[in-house]
């Protein structure tokens, strides 16, 4: 049904933009009205961004509208970025406007990232600099994943850090094992460290488990070290476990 709505409303858009606007306005407030709204104001901010932006002031009210607003600015900073730098002020407060900052920020990071992180971390209220050095740092994760996490325990703290560093320290881990693990010693110890340790000590494992046991012993005693052993013995075990046996024969009792 959502698909065949957005198909059907997208022909007719072309066919006659007004028309579905004022279709839209007394449409009911249900699941299609915010696939509707995609549609309908993500078309006329082609033309006119600014009139999109009133519209989806006076239109997308409810939580789950407000997705529109990251849809807008992407498009809007993808076409003009100084137009949308501009715009943000037609953003309302809260979630719509942390939406645009995000869209903004990405897009700006895939064409220029040194240039939206200088941005992002210029922003004068804390919480648009964390969400706007949150997406900026997503983006760079991709083509410097190293320098991303160094960036990231500097510049961000809380949960934006915490959500960054998890996405990063994957695509770190799965690049280069051995710079993942310089960082999982200077995370605080919880569900962050862990799951890194965890990942970590599979990767530097199956590349030299010798090397991975000698690793885990950086780290303070505790869960990760524990559980990072697990994952070690797991892949040495299954590549060579006449090995492993001597190793954990060798453990204290």
């Amino acid at each position: 049904r959502s698909a065949e709505f957005g198909r059907l409303l997208s022909a007719w858009f072309d066919q006659d933009p007004e028309g579905t606007l004022g279709y839209l306005r007394v449409m009911p407030r249900q699941q299609e009205y915010t696939a509707g709204l995609l549609i309908v104001l993500g078309g006329i901010a082609r033309s006119d961004p600014e009139r999109a932006l009133h519209l989806a002031q006076e239109m997308a009210t409810r939580p789950d509208d407000w997705i529109l607003y990251n849809a807008l600015f992407s498009q809007l900073a993808q076409a003009d970025r100084a137009r949308a730098l501009r715009d943000l002020a037609l953003a309302p407060a809260g979630e719509p406007r942390d939406n645009a900052i995000r869209a903004l920020a990405g897009k700006w990071a895939e064409a220029d990232s040194s240039a939206a992180l200088a941005w992002a971390g210029g922003l004068g209220v804390a919480e648009e600099r964390a969400s706007a050095l949150e997406a900026t740092l997503s983006i760079l994760f991709r083509a410097n994943p190293g320098r991303s996490v160094e960036l990231t325990l500097q510049l961000l703290d809380g949960d934006a850090r915490d959500r960054v560093l998890a996405g990063g320290l994957r695509r770190l881990t799965a690049d280069d094992p051995w710079s993942a693990s310089r960082f999982v010693g200077q995370l605080a110890a919880g569900p962050l460290q862990t799951n890194a340790a965890l990942d970590v000590a599979r990767a530097l494992a199956a590349k030299q488990p010798e090397a991975a046991l000698a690793w885990l012993q950086t780290l303070p005693a505790g869960e990760a070290q524990r559980l990072g052993l697990r994952n070690v013995l797991d892949v040495w075990g299954a590549k060579n476990p006449a090995a492993a046996e001597r190793y954990v024969s060798a453990l204290p009792p």
